[in-house]
């Protein structure tokens, strides 16, 4: 098993072996997958039509705007605790142990988006109450014409419903394809289960896409 790369060790060894079987590793191959999709979405004429950010740059965005500064960061801090609070006035208990550090996309880790992705999803609604305050307080937080014309356009892609809808559906195909990832990234060898899992994520994809006539 190897990372299709063209001068594995493996495929020298079959030359010389015909008995053994190569193939590609199968996390390997589904990352490449996800990056060729996102590829093909945001960095060709279809992203025009989707008319919606790229949701790789989207994250860094959010990622930058509060590490880049330790103010910005902690009065966020600051502010989702308070919301918090108000919510559980209102009779609502969001999650706290949901609440994860944003965390950057990277394109040569591993279903890197799908981290990301996890982290900011349930902190929307927080996120962009937080943004508009930020606005709000312009004038006092002394904000760069650069920083106002940034959660302008973060504030607007937060309201848009189509964008969170896009969110939500690519986070459960990540999280589908992640849970396939771990089990071939396990010690014993996985090669009977190839077919098996390849088949019922195609099949699970399928059903998101395509209405089921039978219920």
């Amino acid at each position: 098993m190897h990372d299709n790369a063209e001068n594995n060790f493996g495929k020298s060894i079959k030359i010389h072996n015909k008995s053994i079987y190569d193939t590609s590793c199968t996390c390997h191959n589904l990352n490449l997958i996800l990056q060729h999709h996102l590829e093909f979405m945001f960095d060709s004429e279809l992203s025009e039509e989707l008319q919606i950010p790229d949701i790789r740059e989207f994250c860094n965005s959010l990622v930058s705007y509060l590490h880049y500064s330790y103010k910005r960061n902690e009065d966020y801090v600051n502010f989702r605790e308070q919301y918090l609070k108000e919510k559980q006035k209102e009779g609502l208990y969001p999650n706290q142990k949901t609440f994860l550090t944003f965390k950057r996309y990277v394109d040569t880790r591993w279903l890197s988006l799908g981290n990301s992705m996890q982290a900011f999803l349930p902190q929307w609604a927080c996120f962009f109450h937080f943004l508009e305050d930020q606005l709000h307080r312009k004038k006092e937080l002394k904000l760069t014409k650069k920083n106002i014309i940034n959660l302008h356009d973060m504030t607007r892609d937060l309201e848009d419903e189509s964008l969170k809808f896009f969110f939500l559906f690519l986070d459960l195909v990540i999280e589908s394809i992640s849970d396939v990832n771990k089990l071939f990234q396990r010690e014993a060898c996985q090669l009977q289960e190839i077919f098996t899992q390849s088949w019922s994520l195609l099949t699970k994809f399928m059903k998101l896409i395509f209405e089921d006539k039978n219920t």
